[in-house]
Formats: C-alpha cells, sequence, structure tokens
C-alpha cells in the first residue's frame, strides 16, 4: 500500500525547539530588589559557565552606564551585553524621531547569542518571570493574576498577599535562584513571536483554517499541536516509532529508554542528536557498554526464541513490574495544590487546546517540572527523562497527568520509581493492579478539592481541620 501523503493544503510550518538562549524575568515594584538579584543571578550564571545579557525597560529620557545607574551595575556583574528601551531611545543609543516605544521582543532581537537573558521590567510580557516581592514595600502581587509568573522570590514569605502553588524562593539567595533556573533550563527557551504576534510554545504550528460564526466566516491562522512521526535510533538500530510533538526531545529519548529497562539513569545515555527529515525525525541515542551489553542479551533471547502461545502472552501482559517503588506519603492538600498548578502550567494546551502534560510536583504541592505532547504516554516519557537529567529523588514528589491512566503509564511511573501519580481522569482495571503491585499509590478525578484513591489510600493524608 503506498505511503499517504498530505495535499499541499495540509502542510503546516512546524516551530521546533532551538538550541537558543533561555528567557527569565523579573518583575516586581520600584525598589523591591529586582536589580540586585539580576546582579547576583549574572554572577552565579557566569560562575556555572552561562554567557548572561540583560534587557531592561526604562522610563522616557533615561541615562546610561554612569556609576551607580542599573546598565552600569549589570554590566559590573558581568553581563555579555545590556539593552535598554524606553519611548524615546533604545541603548545601544539609537534616539527615536517618533516614539516608538519597542516592544521587549524587539529588544530581545538586538541581542548577540548568548545562554541566558535577564529581562528586567516588562511586567505584562508573555513570557517566564519570577515575581520579586518585598514585604515592606507593602505593594500588590502579580502572582495572584499573571500565569506567567513561574516563581516568587521574597525576603519574608509568612507575609506574602495570598496562599500560592508556585515556588517561593529566597529573595536573599541568589544561589538558589540560579540553581531554580537551571534545574529545567528548556521551560524558558525563548520563541521569537510570529510578524505581530506573540511568543508560541515549543511544538506549535501554524495553520490557515476558515473560522464559521454567527455573523459569517472569515479566513483566520490557527495555532494547533504539532505531532510529527519520529524514529528513535539506540546504537545505530531503530528501535521505536512514535509520534509526538517536537520539544523536549532528548528528554522522550531517556525516558524511553528508562521505562524500557534499556538504561538505568542519565548518565547512560552518552551522546544524543536529531535529525530532521521531510518526512519526520529520528532521534540517535549511544548508550553506555552495559546498556548496550543489556540490549544485545535481550535481542539474543527474542532471536533465539519461538512465538510465545497465547497463554504465556496473556501472562505477560499481567506481569506487572518488576521492582516496588519506594512508599511516599503525601498531605491531601498538597496533593489539591499540585493538581491546580499543573493546570497553570500547561503553555501548549493553553495555545492549542490538544495536548497532554506530565508534571512533577513537590510533596509542598508546588511545580517542579512540566512536560507537554499530544501523547499522554509521549508527555510522562519527557517527564521522566527530564527528572533523571536532573536528578531528582522520586521520593520527594508526585506525578500529576491530565489524562486517563493506562496501565503502561503506571509501569514507566514505576520504573522510575515515582511512589504517587495522580491523574485529572480514571485509571484502567489493570492500571489499578500494576499499581497496587509495585507499591504505587494511585489517584483518579483530582479535580478542584475531590479526588478518588484506587490504591494505598492511607498514604494520603489530611491535615487536622
Amino acid at each position: 500500500m503506498p505511503a499517504l501523503k498530505l495535499p499541499p493544503a495540509a502542510r503546516v510550518t512546524r516551530i521546533y525547539l532551538p538550541l537558543a538562549m533561555n528567557v527569565i524575568g523579573l518583575c516586581g515594584f520600584s525598589g523591591s530588589g529586582k536589580t540586585t538579584l539580576a546582579e547576583r543571578l549574572i554572577a552565579e550564571l557566569r560562575a556555572a559557565g552561562r554567557r548572561v545579557s540583560v534587557v531592561k525597560h526604562a522610563h522616557h529620557s533615561f541615562d546610561i552606564d554612569h556609576e551607580g545607574k542599573d546598565s552600569w551595575r549589570h554590566r559590573q556583574a558581568g553581563a555579555s551585553e545590556v539593552v535598554i528601551g524606553s519611548d524615546r531611545r533604545l541603548a545601544k543609543i539609537r534616539e527615536f524621531e517618533v516614539r516608538a516605544d519597542p516592544t521587549v521582543h524587539d529588544l530581545l532581537a538586538e541581542l548577540a547569542p548568548c545562554d541566558w537573558v535577564l529581562v528586567e521590567g516588562f511586567k505584562l510580557a508573555a513570557l517566564p518571570k519570577i515575581e520579586v516581592w518585598r514585604a515592606a514595600n507593602g505593594k500588590p502581587a502579580r502572582y495572584l493574576e499573571d500565569p506567567h509568573v513561574v516563581a516568587v522570590a521574597t525576603d519574608d514569605p509568612r507575609r506574602l498577599p495570598a496562599p500560592t502553588a508556585l515556588p517561593v524562593l529566597d529573595l536573599n539567595d541568589a544561589a538558589a535562584v540560579a540553581a531554580f533556573l537551571l534545574a529545567d533550563p528548556d521551560r524558558y527557551v525563548y520563541l521569537a513571536p510570529a510578524q505581530g504576534g506573540e511568543a508560541a510554545p515549543a511544538g506549535v504550528a501554524r495553520v490557515a483554517a476558515r473560522a464559521l460564526r454567527g455573523s459569517g466566516r472569515a479566513e483566520v491562522e490557527e495555532r494547533v499541536a504539532d505531532e510529527v512521526p519520529i524514529a528513535i535510533e539506540v546504537d545505530g538500530l531503530a528501535r521505536l516509532l512514535v509520534f509526538a510533538t517536537p520539544a523536549d526531545l532528548e528528554d522522550l529519548v531517556l525516558g524511553y529508554l528508562l521505562g524500557d529497562g534499556i538504561v538505568d539513569g542519565a548518565g547512560d545515555l552518552l551522546a544524543f542528536d536529531t535529525e530532521e527529515r521531510a518526512d519526520g525525525l529520528v532521534l540517535r541515542a549511544r548508550i553506555s557498554a552495559a546498556s548496550a551489553g543489556r540490549l544485545a542479551q535481550r535481542a539474543a533471547a527474542a532471536a533465539g526464541a519461538a512465538g510465545p502461545d497465547a497463554a504465556a502472552m496473556l501472562a505477560a501482559a499481567e506481569r506487572g513490574v518488576g521492582r516496588r517503588v519506594e512508599p511516599v506519603e503525601i498531605d491531601y492538600p498538597a496533593l489539591v495544590a499540585g493538581m491546580r498548578a499543573l493546570a497553570a502550567g500547561q503553555g501548549l494546551w493553553k495555545s492549542t487546546g490538544a495536548s497532554h502534560a506530565a508534571a512533577w510536583m513537590s510533596l509542598t504541592g508546588e511545580s517542579r517540572l512540566v512536560r507537554e505532547d499530544v501523547g499522554r504516554r509521549n508527555a510522562l516519557d519527557k517527564l521522566v527523562g527530564a527528572m533523571a537529567r536532573a536528578g531528582v529523588a522520586p521520593a520527594s514528589g508526585f506525578a500529576a497527568v491530565t489524562s486517563r491512566v493506562s496501565h503502561d503509564m503506571v509501569h514507566q511511573a514505576a520504573q522510575a520509581g515515582i511512589g504517587v501519580l495522580a491523574a485529572i481522569s480514571a485509571p484502567t482495571a489493570l492500571a489499578i493492579r500494576v499499581a497496587e503491585a509495585a507499591g504505587i499509590v494511585l489517584v483518579g478525578f483530582a479535580r478542584g478539592d475531590s479526588a478518588a484513591l484506587y490504591t494505598y489510600p492511607d498514604r494520603v493524608r489530611r491535615k487536622p481541620g
């Protein structure tokens, strides 16, 4: 049967995750300590071997580079470049004959390549931001209304205006803030917006569509979640074909290798590269000698064995997993907070409405890692890979997913050592049996302040009151 070809009208422009700069905003009222935190972060990121630049929003007829000015302080801290803009000028000094007020994207376009960009100001920009909030200022907080705030840095967490499921960082500990950023750098990779539009998450495709409304019709551009065929090769041999969103690809491969028992940890993935072809992507992984030996033994056993009969196949399907995870206990309010944070972290879903997410939450309900994909298993593979690369201890939190839970997802969680798996939808009966055998707390229908506990319910504690 000949391969199906998409008609020209159905072809799309894909946006791939580039090897480019990461962008994080620092927002807060004047006097909150943004510039001081920026200085310290520049030094910490430089010490970690990263090239750092700064983009800053200013007011009207600003002057630059006098001793004590913010731009001077940024350069003294080690910034490779500092770009400042207002409605009157842009520095790289450029006077505007007519007021232009460049956007944050205009200023980012002025930068030479670098690893990280700290954006100071531009509090309304659709960029990931750390809110800097100082108790003595008595100012309101933006994290209550801004979905792009990924963490709050403060000098007094007890006096925050309202509780939050976001990570709360010590404003005076720049090393900890830098470690938070470096733990998940892919989250901050910058994608320049399309002409006249805002930045889109990785894995989004733009397509033409006709919108039908009561008042008539209109030709529009829609954002849809991209899905491409991806071939995974391990040590030169094709292992798997998946259809996935083309983002966080190294996490996807590592998660697959861990879940299939081919590697034991991130250190066994020695090399990774991507080849883009007209009909999809090829992901190539090189693994350690021990992992390659295990893979060869498995292939030899499969080649020398006769085909299994039906009874053996069914027995293999019910075998569960070969390990039990370390028991994990969690307070129910933290579980609720984590599921709410999961909803806030789905950038691809917000853009397209067509993706699943898998997230790693702390035992206090704070979001640590989020991965998205059109495939629910792919999203979990990406999360497991990201956890392994970041050195996350599986007993330090729980996994949250936006889909139903099938037995293969529970198997993947068990292989990763995850002790609590919570889902917005229901598990299957086989998923429950596998979770029981593996020692995993399986939670379904986790929505709002309600949930169903299918296994080990005593490990989910309710705080008094």
